[in-house]
């Protein structure tokens, strides 16, 4: 049988309370009772259901500061959890609005600051207990207000939209669950190329994001798939340089966080060091899977006939065996020439 719930602001003298009833039929309800035991005010409640029970969020004072609190029942115990604080700014948080995704919880309110309304939020599990920090959903120095929610139960997305300003901007946004990757765009080393240069740099550029790219984790290693975990607290950076590397095969890895808090996936870079080498005489190629000297031979001579002296070269025995990440020295085309 399904469930009716109604939660309500009620003056109790001169304060307010938040109080909470539920029905099997609209008929008859329960004995009401109150969810914001030791606040002094609240107001605004907005109830929403999740896998175990309600949670219920409401504006609350204590001690003269408006925050935004919220409470859990567990429908198995029919106990109200004590109202917890989900705002820990200093400025004056109103009107919370919860809405439920697939997977999470999503809490907007309106933040009082610098005499404007900004419209913020916060992710949750479906349970209310674990919140994200919060993040800001407008960014502009002007007041926000009427700001509505709606869900795509399809496409798992939320819409919110508010007007904006004074001469009533509309303005729409959509929650942000992806953050797209760095591109690599310079670098003092060509990828997959032998180089005698020991320091190295590498520039990218940061691809537009919904809620705005918040920092980058990068690092260099002998690893080709690493994904980096320490975040940059210096944003925004766009350039890496690394110096006096030691000869042989490095790996950079890139990746971002936006504001929302989405990661990207991680790029990676190959970078040949061979200070021993002369760049402009000196070839090398490193093995992938699926390489065959036929292949490497057509790459560089633009036919296979001269796979067995690539072996030769390399004093390679069995010109079928060659490894991923193998090193081969290419001969020169005269050597080439000579050994027809």
């Amino acid at each position: 049988m399904d469930e009716f719930y109604l939660v309500w602001q009620q003056r109790n003298g001169q304060n307010f309370k938040i109080m909470f009833s539920k029905s099997d039929d609209t008929a008859d309800w329960q004995k009401p009772v109150c969810i914001s035991e030791g606040l002094k005010n609240a107001y605004a409640p907005d109830i929403m259901t999740f896998s175990e029970g309600l949670v219920c969020t409401f504006q609350g004072e204590i001690n003269y500061e408006i925050d935004i609190f919220l409470s859990s029942l567990n429908t198995f115990e029919y106990r109200w959890s004590t109202p917890m604080k989900i705002s820990k700014d200093l400025n004056i948080e109103r009107y919370p609005t919860l809405i439920n995704s697939k997977k999470q919880l999503y809490l907007f309110w309106y933040d009082f600051k610098d005499g404007n309304n900004e419209i913020a939020y916060k992710t949750g599990s479906d349970d209310g207990l674990i919140w994200s920090k919060r993040i800001n959903l407008t960014q502009s120095r002007e007041s926000s207000k009427n700001f509505k929610i709606s869900y795509d139960f399809i496409f798992d997305n939320i819409y919110v939209i508010w007007e904006e300003g004074n001469d009533g901007k509309i303005c729409l946004k959509k929650t942000d669950k992806y953050c797209p990757a760095p591109k690599i765009v310079n670098a003092s080393h060509d990828e997959n190329e032998w180089s005698n240069k020991n320091d190295v740099t590498i520039e990218w550029e940061n691809q537009k994001d919904a809620s705005g790219i918040k920092d980058l984790a990068y690092i260099i290693n002998h690893e080709p798939d690493t994904t980096p975990e320490y975040f940059l607290k210096e944003y925004p950076v766009k350039k890496a340089k690394f110096y006096n590397l030691k000869d042989g095969i490095w790996y950079f890895h890139l990746r971002a966080r936006d504001n929302a808090e989405n990661m990207s996936k991680a790029v990676h870079y190959q970078i040949m060091i061979n200070s021993q080498m002369h760049a402009e005489k000196e070839k090398y190629h490193v093995v992938k899977a699926g390489d065959t000297l036929w292949d490497i031979s057509k790459k560089f001579y633009d036919q296979p006939a001269y796979f067995q002296i690539i072996a030769d070269y390399n004093k390679i025995s069995d010109p079928e065996l060659i490894f991923p990440h193998q090193i081969l020295k290419i001969p020169p085309e005269d050597l080439v020439e000579k050994n027809k």
